[in-house]
C-alpha cells in the first residue's frame, strides 16, 4: 500500500474511532451502507422525532466541530497528506451533514423509544437543555484537549516504565 494511502487510512481510523465518524468520512463499508439505508425503515413519526431531537441538540454541528477541532492534530501527524485533501475534506464535511443525520436515525431508533425521544426533546427545549447545548461544544473541545494532554502524559509514563524493563518503543 502506498505511504499516503496508509496515512489516510490511519487518519480515518483515528477520527472514526474517536467519534464514530466513518459515516461522515464516507468510508464505504457494508455496515455503513446498512445504517444509511436503515433510516428509511424507521417509522416515519419516530424518524421525524429523531430528526427534531438531533436538531435541538445540535448533534451534527457538535460532531462537525469535533472533527474540525481534531484536524490540525491529524494534519500535523500526517504531513504527507496534501493540503488539498484537508481543504476538500473540511468543505465536504459541512456539505454532507444531512447524510450523517440519516445515518444516525437508525442508531437512535435502536436505542430509544419514541416516548424517550419526546422526553429528551422537551428537556433540550427547556432552559437547562438549551444551556447544555450552548456549552457542549466548548466542553467537548476542552475535553478533547484535556484528553490529548492526559493521553500524552500517560503514554510517556508507560514508555518510561517499559524502558526501565528494557522494552523500547520505536519512535514514529
Amino acid at each position: 500500500m502506498k505511504p499516503i494511502r496508509q496515512s489516510l487510512l490511519r487518519m480515518i481510523c483515528c477520527l472514526s474511532g474517536a467519534w464514530a465518524l466513518s459515516s461522515v468520512l464516507g468510508v464505504g463499508t457494508p455496515a455503513l451502507a446498512q445504517q444509511g439505508a436503515g433510516a428509511a425503515q424507521v417509522e416515519p413519526e419516530k424518524a421525524a422525532a429523531i430528526r427534531q431531537l438531533l436538531q435541538v441538540t445540535e448533534a451534527a454541528e457538535l460532531m462537525v466541530t469535533s472533527i474540525e477541532t481534531s484536524m490540525p492534530v491529524q494534519r500535523a501527524a500526517n504531513p504527507e497528506i496534501p493540503d488539498v485533501f484537508w481543504e476538500e475534506f473540511a468543505a465536504r464535511l459541512r456539505q454532507d451533514v444531512d447524510r450523517f443525520i440519516e445515518i444516525l436515525i437508525p442508531l437512535y431508533d435502536r436505542h430509544l423509544t419514541l416516548d424517550e425521544i419526546r422526553q429528551l426533546i422537551v428537556f433540550y427545549e427547556s432552559p437547562l437543555g438549551r444551556r447544555l447545548v450552548e456549552v457542549q461544544p466548548t466542553l467537548a473541545a476542552e475535553s478533547m484537549l484535556a484528553g490529548q494532554e492526559w493521553g500524552g502524559r500517560l503514554s510517556m509514563e508507560v514508555a518510561q516504565d517499559l524502558a526501565k524493563r528494557g522494552i523500547v518503543i520505536p519512535r514514529r
